[in-house]
Order: structure tokens, then sequence, then C-alpha cells
């Protein structure tokens, strides 16, 4: 039952200054003062990165890993209920949060080179992770969650916009799921996803007079998205710090230890000929349509339809998208989910006498 409840949490780390403690809160409740389960001594106030998830693949018991953010960082870990204790480990690169897959317990990190990290039990860099051009060309939050298929996801901020991303732990590629809309944040500092939404969080500082002295207030506000439409709104806001101390940044992240299983598009083709009996010579349409049947959008529907022997290519038409001949493929891109159908017809003229198979394969 303990696991179970571990399991089914959200935490937040704060940390205020470079030499005060840390903190964890329990904040699944989002209730108006949030709940602190643990203080780190100064000595492991590095609570910047937080990730919680099962010891190892066959021992559920969770852990708490945490350490700073910058390379060379000391890696902690602290069993839930237990002492904290360093690993051994260091941070390989610079980067913004980890978390740990909850079917393994591995922890995973992404830097800000946009690299995939492995962070326990041994530190090792994967790789570069590649994109399309809003990945390579925007700011990876670097914190991240897992889903049921061991893919990460990550927040980019691209334009002052921000996507979820997918991401192939064995691959290092990037695929963008969706755009986040509503009120977020400019940036992010932690993310983490729990009961069917992911949350994400930030950090603020501002100074206001009092009696003469400056006092400074930092504000951490939690974001509630839902992960198939990208709609976000604040969820609640804590007020964790408000003294006369040097203004320093806030260090926070968010973790928990819950898989996310997406909801997926249903992309549906059909395919008719205009003669499934023609002549040598003859021209033949071929109709291919596409719709999203699914309970999420799709970004980048692409149809392979490539003409077999004994048929050649003449002309062909799209409601939407590019269809090459050469390659067969008919890049659709963009396909809400109940939106209507699109269609690609292509004219083909009959030059064989042969039996003529020709399908159409959507991903």
């Amino acid at each position: 039952t303990s696991i179970a409840q571990e399991m089914n949490k959200l935490y937040l780390s704060y940390n205020y200054g470079a030499s005060t403690n840390g903190y964890i809160y329990d904040i699944t409740s989002f209730s108006a003062t949030p709940t602190q389960i643990y203080t780190t001594a100064s000595s492991v106030n590095a609570v910047s990165n937080l990730a919680i998830g099962p010891r190892s693949a066959t021992d559920n018991t969770q852990i708490f890993t945490m350490s700073a953010t910058e390379a060379g960082s000391a890696i902690y870990q602290r069993p839930y209920g237990g002492g904290f204790a360093a690993t051994g480990n260091t941070q390989i690169a610079a980067t913004g949060g980890s978390t740990s897959n909850p079917k393994d317990g591995i922890v995973y990190a992404i830097s800000r080179n946009k690299e995939l990290l492995k962070v326990q039990p041994n530190s090792v860099n994967l790789g570069a992770i590649t994109g399309d051009s809003f990945f390579t060309n925007g700011v990876v939050s670097t914190d991240s969650f897992f889903d049921d298929l061991q893919n990460m996801y990550a927040i980019v901020i691209y334009n002052s916009n921000l996507y979820l991303y997918r991401i192939n732990i064995t691959t290092r590629v990037a695929t963008r799921v969706v755009q986040i809309n509503g009120t977020y944040p400019s940036e992010v500092q932690g993310l983490a996803y729990l009961n069917g939404k992911f949350y994400i969080a930030n950090g603020t500082t501002e100074s206001y007079w009092s009696w003469f002295l400056t006092y400074y207030r930092n504000t951490v506000y939690v974001y509630e998205v839902t992960p198939s439409t990208g709609a976000s709104f604040l969820k609640t806001s804590y007020l964790l710090t408000n003294d006369q101390s040097a203004n320093y940044s806030e260090n926070l992240d968010l973790a928990s230890s819950q898989l996310y299983i997406p909801t997926k598009a249903d992309l549906q083709v059909t395919k008719t000929t205009s003669n499934s009996s023609p002549n040598i010579g003859s021209t033949i349409d071929y109709t291919i349509k596409v719709k999203n049947a699914g309970a999420i959008n799709e970004i980048n529907a692409v149809v392979n339809d490539l003409l077999p022997s004994g048929l050649a290519y003449t002309s062909h038409t799209t409601t939407t998208g590019t269809y090459n001949n050469t390659t067969g493929i008919w890049n659709i891109g963009s396909l809400p989910n109940n939106s209507v159908e699109q269609t690609l017809t292509i004219k083909a003229r009959v030059d064989g006498q042969n039996a003529i198979v020709n399908t159409a394969k959507i991903s």
C-alpha cells in the first residue's frame, strides 16, 4: 500500500540560495499549502533535478534521485522514508531536470545541448537527440516524463510557443506531439505526469519594499495540461520564500512515478479504383481517402502508395499535402481528429497483362 501511495503522488522540490536547505513537498492534493515531507541538509541541497521511481525492474521500492543542474554535480538518492546518500556518480552534462523510468528505475535526463543522458545507475551520455526544425532551433525544457512504450516526453519552446515532444530513447529521435495552448509559462523548470494530466512548474522572484527594506517574494506556479489537446491552465501557486535574503534564483523540479499511456490517433485509409478489370492502354483512377477517427490530432500523417509494375503514372490530385509519384509518398501533414476525409486521386495507364495489386499504407 505504501508503494502504491508513493507512485500516485506528485512531488515538488525547492531550494532558494546556495547555502539554504532543500525541500521536497507532496503537492498531489494541490492544497493551498504544500505538504513538506523532506528537508535536505545544506550539504545535499541539490534538488534542482528530482526524480522518483523503482529501485530496479525487480524491486519496486520507490527511490528519490536528486542533483544540482551543472556538470560534475554529485547525485544523491533516498529511499522513501530513508536517508539521503551520495551514489558516487556525478552529472555528466548540465541539465535542468531528470526522470526515472517507472518500468526499470533507470534515471534519464536531457542535457542543455539536447543530448540524452543516463544518470543512474551509471552516468552515460547516450548521444544527440534529433528532431524537426522546431526541436532543432527551439529550447528544450530538459525535464521529462515516460510513457508505457519507453518513450520520454519533453517540452520545447520555439518562437514563444510550447510544444510537447515524444523522444524514442533507442533512436534518440524527437517527434512533435501537440502544441500547448491556453495559459502556460514562458519557461519550464519542472515537468511530470500524474493521473491523466501532465504538470509544468515555473518559479518567479519579485522584489518589493516594506519599511525601507527590500524583500524578495518567490512563487512557484503549477500548470495542468491535457496531453491529447495541449489545453493548459494555472492549477495552483505556492509562495515558498518571502524574506530579506539575497536575490537568488529558485531551484525547483517536479517528479512522479507514473507511466503516461497516450491516447493515439486512429488513422484510417480506404482505396477504390474506377475500373477493376481494365484493358491494356486504358487509364484508371485510384482514389485513396484518409481520415482520423481517433481522440487526438495527428501532426504528421503519411500515406505510401507506389504504383506497381504494369501501371504507368500519368497525373494526380490531392485535397491536401503533396504526393511524390517517384517514391509513392503522400505527405499529408496535420490531420485533426474527426475532421473531413482527405483524398488523393492517382491516374495511371495500364501497360501490362498480369494481375495488378496496388495497396496504400498509412503511418
